[in-house]
Parts: C-alpha cells; sequence; structure tokens
C-alpha cells in the first residue's frame, strides 16, 4: 500500500500547472468530464475514505 501511494505521489508530483486542468470522463455516479485536479483529489479522498474500512 504504501508503495502504491508512493507511485501516485510522484504520478501527481510530475503533472504541469497545465496538465491538472485537463480533463477525462468520469463515469460515476453519472458520466461528466473531470480535471485531473478533481480526479486527483477525489482519488485521495476515496483512499482516506476506504483505509478506514480496512482498520480493525
Amino acid at each position: 500500500m504504501a508503495a502504491a501511494a508512493d507511485e501516485l505521489a510522484r504520478a501527481f508530483a510530475a503533472l504541469t500547472p497545465a496538465e491538472w486542468t485537463r480533463t477525462a470522463v468520469y463515469n460515476l455516479p453519472t458520466v461528466e468530464s473531470r480535471t485531473l485536479l478533481w480526479l486527483g483529489r477525489h482519488t485521495l479522498h476515496e483512499v482516506e475514505h476506504h483505509l478506514t474500512d480496512m482498520t480493525p
């Protein structure tokens, strides 16, 4: 898990300001165009949220 977190952090750190504004289609809960900034924030939120599911 730590290795995956490090890899994700490196991938995010490598993005330029212009790349953060690029969009992609995200399908949940509805199909919408989202920026990479939104996707990064959402990913971190989900990791934090589901990490508590794994802790006894």
